[in-house]
């Protein structure tokens, strides 16, 4: 991630305190084009000791996680979760879910988005999204949700370091 951005994070007032249920070593990935929306979220995850990773697209995010390249899966025992938002530059949020159900992956992902898209939200929840948020949502649910989806099983076999793969049905 870019440090070298002028762009200020403002400092979270007041922060609750994790869920009990999040695991030691959880990582979560963070999707959004909006640096100071990804910055914002990774400044509160890691507060709550969480293993954070930002991409500002789902290009990104493919590339830096070596998707698709020739090295051998390996066993994932960390649990992980995505936050991608859904309008995203080039591959949509909804896009990189669909891309990694069809590729076999069970990451639990959360889709965010800037407006009520009916439509978007069905299909995203169709695709096996965990949830489907409009911003702005509380903290506390989206750290709801996080736990929830890092309280379930690693997924097997990866393609990328936790970005989970197990074959058969979703």
């Amino acid at each position: 991630m870019n440090a070298a951005c002028p762009r200020p994070v403002p400092e979270q007032a007041t922060l609750t305190r994790a869920p009990a249920r999040f695991p030691a070593g959880a990582c979560v990935y963070v999707v959004d084009g909006d640096f100071a929306v990804a910055r914002g979220l990774e400044s509160m995850l890691r507060a709550y000791d969480l293993s954070v990773r930002t991409f500002p697209s789902a290009e990104a995010l493919l590339a830096a996680e070596g998707v698709g390249s020739a090295e051998a899966p390996e066993k994932c025992a960390i649990p992980a979760c995505l936050i991608t938002e859904l309008g995203l530059p080039g591959m949509s949020g909804l896009d990189l879910l669909q891309w990694l159900r069809r590729g076999g992956s069970r990451v639990p992902v959360i889709i965010m988005a800037n407006r009520t898209d009916v439509h978007a939200a069905v299909e995203a929840m169709r695709a096996g999204a965990l949830d489907y948020l409009e911003k702005p949502f509380s903290q506390e649910r989206l750290l709801e949700r996080i736990g929830e989806a890092l309280s379930r099983p690693p997924a097997g076999v990866v393609v990328a370091p936790a970005l989970s793969v197990v074959k058969g049905p979703v």
